[in-house]
């Protein structure tokens, strides 16, 4: 805890030192200009008949003057911008770590609920398309919905939450933990890759939680099983359902621990890199620039991973026996290699903008829900820090 604070400092001493040293600069040139200046008036005041002074000298310095406080202006925002994300990383940092499972669990289930739809959209589109039920890449049930559907598209919703809750509470406390761990290393000394290694460790950790419950909502979104209790039944209760869990936590993998790993380096990276920019002073730690460095890399993590969600999404949902796409117990690379003979890169990226969209403001929401319960923890001084 001890070191990540002292990096998390040192982010923020790095451009408060530079603030400082310009601040510096600027005092002594300007210390040094209005020696100059009185020493010049004492000179023109020393002679029998003195000029006036309207010379260079005293119309650059009251040009000058102006500027100048407007600077130290300036400069004083950023140093007290800077002065206040140091006080609150040194508070976030005497949370403990157990706190950042359940300020995970909670953010997960707020930006779920919200998403849901969206993500029902995205199963049935990728459930009709790889049957080869619509002629267009699946999109025709989308066009056909309605406001009335909208309760249908909450089909689900228990074991998506069951699904996104524990699983992301697995994926950001164990990344937090991992980070801190390899800021000790040499591999500190590169923010990024700490990140990425972070955020891949955080999400195999969770996946092992996330593949049978995926299996179990994308069921229900499906229209498979008319209730979570008949698909847990069917996707648990039996050696072959086992064993499709099995191979839909393998392809899950492929598609899940880049997606984590990219989306926390991208929200992290682009926030440290703004923090660190000397000319700009505005809070970074807001929910709303949160969520939209979240969305950022979310959106990005989602589009370069949608090969493998397609290929997971017609693991889980194929049907017992064979069937789908897949073909009877079909690996992650042969079903790739399937999809892409049948449809070239177009099947492979099969529903990327209904997947998109839905991850886009989902973990927009939910990094900036994790980060604002965390920071409100530190505004009702839940945890203080030791003395």
């Amino acid at each position: 805890a001890e070191r990540l604070a002292r990096f998390a400092d040192s982010l923020g001493e790095k451009k408060l030192d530079k603030l400082l040293a310009e601040l510096r600069r600027n005092v002594e040139d300007t210390e040094r200009r209005i020696s100059d200046t009185r020493r010049r008036i004492d000179e023109l005041m020393g002679q029998e008949s003195p000029e006036p002074i309207t010379t260079n000298e005293g119309q650059e310095m009251e040009k000058l003057l102006p500027g100048l406080q407007s600077r130290f202006e300036t400069l004083e925002q950023q140093a007290k911008t800077l002065l206040k994300r140091k006080r609150l990383l040194e508070k976030l940092d005497a949370q403990p770590d157990w706190f950042n499972y359940i300020a995970a669990f909670g953010a997960s289930l707020a930006a779920t609920s919200i998403m849901h739809p969206v993500d029902t959209l995205k199963t049935r589109l990728v459930a009709a398309g790889s049957g080869g039920s619509s002629d267009d890449g699946g999109a025709a049930p989308a066009a056909a919905l309605s406001l009335a559907d909208l309760p249908d598209l909450y089909k689900g919703l228990a074991g998506n939450l069951a699904k996104e809750g524990p699983s992301s509470a697995l994926y950001l406390g164990v990344y937090e933990t991992a980070k801190t761990q390899l800021l000790s290393t040499p591999v500190g000394a590169f923010p990024i890759v700490v990140y990425l290694l972070a955020g891949a460790a955080g999400e195999l950790c969770g996946s092992v939680i996330r593949a049978p419950a995926e299996a179990i909502k994308s069921s229900l979104q499906s229209g498979r099983d008319a209730s979570a209790l008949a698909s847990a039944q069917r996707v648990l209760g039996s050696p072959e359902g086992r064993q499709n869990i099995f191979r839909a936590w393998s392809a899950s993998c492929w598609r899940d621990v880049p997606a984590g790993a990219i989306q926390i380096a991208i929200f992290e990276g682009v926030k440290l890199f703004i923090v660190n920019l000397p000319e700009l002073s505005f809070d970074a730690n807001t929910i709303g620039f949160e969520a939209l460095l979240g969305a950022f890399g979310g959106g990005i993590a989602a589009l370069v991973t949608t090969p493998p969600d397609v290929v997971t999404t017609q693991i889980i949902t194929e049907a017992e026996g064979g069937g789908g796409s897949g073909g009877g117990g079909a690996g992650f690379l042969e079903t790739l290699g399937e999809n892409y003979e049948r449809g070239g890169v177009e099947a492979l990226f099969l529903g990327w903008r209904e997947r998109t969209a839905y991850w886009t403001p989902a973990i927009g929401l939910f990094l900036a829900f994790y980060c604002e319960i965390r920071q409100l923890a530190v505004s009702f001084d839940v945890f203080p820090p030791a003395a």
